[in-house]
């Protein structure tokens, strides 16, 4: 949901800044989101007018509404928000295309910028860049926290400033999202990092960003090490990494990912 929010076209940043957040707190089940302002302002790092101000934006394009709620004492508790995104292939059809406002050209940012509540014009160079480097963030979250399910690592639950920034800076260092996939599959397939040896510990996601420990995972230094090898069927992650047999134990990422690009004649 909140990588389809950042997909609404005809919004500024800042205020698109506000709807990815309401999106990140959405319930699957119940369609609702119910994030106090207070929570808003700390993750959006905007104070409380602006925040209710991007609201109203939002409420008046029609992208969200808005359900005041009241305790029994008659006391106010957080509002309850219904989201209406466009649907990306709805947005895109002839009848319903709306076409981004053009912006004056600067330095790309970071969300952190962003939040600041400047102008569009004053921020970013392009909208498009911006919502693909959100989508590799989260994509990059997700495949961290679908293995957080076999492997038995905390969740990521926020993504910080410092976190997207880190994300990004490991992303890079991978070489793009297949070298991120290949070095979370090495991660889950490595005893110490999943707490399979005597050592009680197992990684994190702040574990994992951290540049130091990403080249030494990059390298093969948290790989196992085994003696006898094993079909190249063993031990397969989710991105294809096997611990043995022709993508040895030892095998880096950039030489995986070499390798791929060359089989798929790349």
């Amino acid at each position: 949901m909140a990588a389809l929010a950042m997909k609404q076209a005809g919004i500024k940043p800042a205020t698109k800044i506000v709807l990815y957040w309401l999106a990140d707190h959405h319930n699957g089940e119940t369609g609702l989101c119910f994030p106090s302002l207070k929570t808003l302002e700390r993750q959006c790092e905007m104070n409380r007018s602006t925040i209710v101000r991007h609201l109203e934006v939002l409420e008046s394009a029609g992208l969200i509404s808005r359900d005041k709620r009241v305790r029994d004492n008659g006391s106010q508790t957080s509002t309850s928000y219904s989201l209406h995104l466009v649907p990306v292939a709805e947005r895109n059809s002839p009848c319903c295309k709306m076409q981004q406002p053009p912006v004056a050209k600067c330095d790309p940012l970071n969300l952190g910028i962003l939040n600041l509540g400047i102008e569009q014009e004053e921020l970013v160079s392009s909208l498009p860049a911006l919502s693909s480097d959100i989508d590799e963030v989260l994509q990059a979250v997700e495949a961290y926290n679908e293995a957080s399910t076999r492997t038995g690592w905390p969740k990521a639950q926020t993504i910080s400033p410092a976190r997207r920034t880190a994300v990004r800076a490991r992303i890079k260092d991978a070489g793009g999202m297949e070298g991120w996939g290949i070095a979370i599959s090495k991660c889950e397939a490595s005893s110490f990092l999943t707490g399979r040896t005597d050592r009680p510990f197992t990684a994190s996601f702040d574990f994992i960003i951290k540049q130091a420990n990403f080249t030494k995972i990059m390298e093969g230094n948290y790989d196992d090490r085994t003696s006898a090898p094993r079909t190249a069927d063993q031990h397969r992650g989710p991105s294809g990494y096997t611990q043995a047999g022709g993508r040895g134990p030892d095998a880096s990422i950039a030489s995986i990912v070499a390798r791929r690009r060359i089989e798929r004649g790349q």
